[in-house]
């Protein structure tokens, strides 16, 4: 089984992403609402794949991806990104800071599912 932390402020899209991951995968889930309490969380129990909203409060994932990157027990773990922004210069900005992939929002279970294989297939 593996460990997994959905960070994403929208409670909604929160418990969607999390059904969705469940149904066709073996993960134990942690929840955040921003990358402030993302940070907190992924130190409590480390995470095997992050599930990262963008755009939020307190902490936006922009932010939090900035200081995962610096801390070295941390700084490998994939980083699959959620987002409602489809520009370059952000799709542009989270390259930069490493992370594995990214889904556009909606949410598309069947792109998500093979992502998320893609990345699991790559931890192994």
């Amino acid at each position: 089984m593996y460990n997994a932390l959905i960070i994403e402020d929208d409670v909604t899209v929160r418990s969607y992403l999390k059904r969705i991951i469940q149904k066709k995968f073996s993960f134990d889930i942690a929840e955040a609402e921003n990358g402030s309490d993302g940070l907190e969380k992924m130190k409590i129990k480390k995470p095997d794949i992050i599930f990262l909203d963008i755009s939020m409060p307190v902490m936006s994932g922009i932010e939090f991806l900035e200081k995962m990157k610096l801390e070295s027990a941390y700084s490998n773990i994939p980083v699959l990104v959620l987002t409602a922004h489809n520009d370059m210069g952000t799709i542009q900005k989270i390259i930069q800071l490493g992370v594995s992939d990214y889904i556009l929002k909606p949410i598309d279970p069947p792109k998500t599912y093979e992502r998320i294989q893609l990345l699991l297939d790559n931890l192994k």
